[in-house]
């Protein structure tokens, strides 16, 4: 099978009869060696809507979405700390609004990595909402989690449309 949708449903009915979506590596037949390469595809890009919040195609959402449908383990893949790189991100956004009072970048060519960090989060956020239409400590996603409470705390505006 060549597209998402044919090694979904490969995945789908691997789970219908085993129950799980965690492929063992002792398991040799190639087939199923090619269903677990896709399983780490789809870590892999949750892994990037996780640290980034961004997704790495256009229909990676839906994906997430179908994926959560027959209860794929995103959470075996989830990082279980947030990464350097948005940690440092997140101290420049704080140290720019504490320098200036507002969030708004778009004026201003020489913070235009944070600016798309910034949008990057709200991105996250609103993604996060439709994907899971809540956010507590129970979800299964900390990490996203974690980033919304860091961004709550300073007062992120998540409803900047820019």
């Amino acid at each position: 099978p060549k597209n998402w949708i044919e090694r979904y449903e490969r995945l789908k009915l691997y789970f219908e009869i085993h129950s799980t979506c965690e492929i063992t590596k002792t398991e040799d037949d190639p087939s199923i060696a090619s269903l677990r390469r896709f399983i780490k595809a789809q870590q892999a890009m949750y892994r990037t809507f996780m640290d980034k919040g961004e997704y790495s195609d256009p229909i990676s959402a839906q994906k997430i979405k179908l994926l959560q449908d027959i209860n794929f383990a995103f959470e075996s893949c989830a990082p279980k700390v947030l990464s350097r790189h948005w940690m440092a991100k997140y101290n420049k956004l704080v140290k720019y609004y504490g320098e200036r009072g507002t969030f708004d970048m778009s004026n201003n060519p020489s913070f235009r990595s944070l600016n798309r960090f910034a949008k990057n989060q709200r991105e996250m956020y609103r993604s996060f909402q439709e994907i899971v239409c809540k956010v507590d400590e129970n979800d299964p996603d900390p990490i996203v989690y974690q980033k919304i409470k860091l961004l709550q705390d300073i007062n992120f505006d998540f409803d900047n449309k820019e």
